[in-house]
């Protein structure tokens, strides 16, 4: 009795353990979201999925403008308070089924499945950058943030994972000077504006426009 008992001891260690390793194997260190190599196992599943039953879904690359600079002046322990906090808004601001990680740095990637193009991609990216409008409290502090969008949506951005994530940040570098979100998909450049809500900022939206080919 005492053994089996010691037995089922052992196994939930084990488990919890083999649970808890899982964990932060799959999750960024700092900020709690997902890691690079989860990003790539469900951009890779969502692409099966949606070639199979012929339906899109929209990818954003989120990058801190001017971050070096913010870490050089206010410090780097400064700087991880706001990627923690920013990493909580974009997981704020999209949906409960959507992938949320961390590249590397001040890069982030939000996965959205089931996306039924750039309509509804534009609505979310302004949530996040509604969201993401509102000042930091760092060290009693506000500190303003902004933030270069760039919006992908498959297949129109590209039919594989390089492809995508190069159209991601082909769209997120183009609309930088502009501060405004860039949608990369088809054909031709068309400029036109959308406005965050709540903010009374508009920003300039580029849908971009050239195949994946062509970047």
């Amino acid at each position: 009795m005492v053994l089996r008992h010691q037995v089922r001891q052992q196994t939930s260690i084990i488990r919890n353990n083999e649970q808890r390793f899982r964990y932060l194997a799959e999750h960024d260190a700092l900020t709690g979201v997902f890691v690079r190599t989860v990003l790539l196992e469900r951009l890779e599943a969502e692409m099966k999925k949606a070639a199979q039953n012929a339906t899109s879904f929209a990818m954003f690359m989120i990058d801190v403008d001017g971050f070096k600079q913010l870490n050089d002046t206010m410090g780097h322990a400064a700087g991880d308070e706001i990627l923690v906090a920013l990493s909580r808004r974009i997981q704020g601001s999209v949906r409960e089924a959507d992938t949320v990680a961390r590249m590397g740095g001040d890069e982030f990637i939000a996965l959205l499945p089931g996306v039924h193009g750039t309509q509804e991609a534009e609505r979310i990216a302004s949530q996040v950058l509604g969201a993401i409008y509102v000042p930091f409290a760092v060290r009693e502090t506000e500190v303003s943030v902004s933030v270069s969008i760039g919006v992908t949506v498959y297949p129109g951005g590209g039919k594989d994972s390089t492809s995508l994530l190069h159209s991601a940040d082909v769209a997120c570098t183009v609309q930088r000077p502009w501060a405004a979100i860039a949608i990369n998909c088809i054909a031709m450049l068309r400029r036109s504006f959308l406005r965050i809500p709540n903010s009374g900022l508009t920003t300039t939206l580029f849908e971009g426009v050239a195949s994946p080919s062509d970047l």
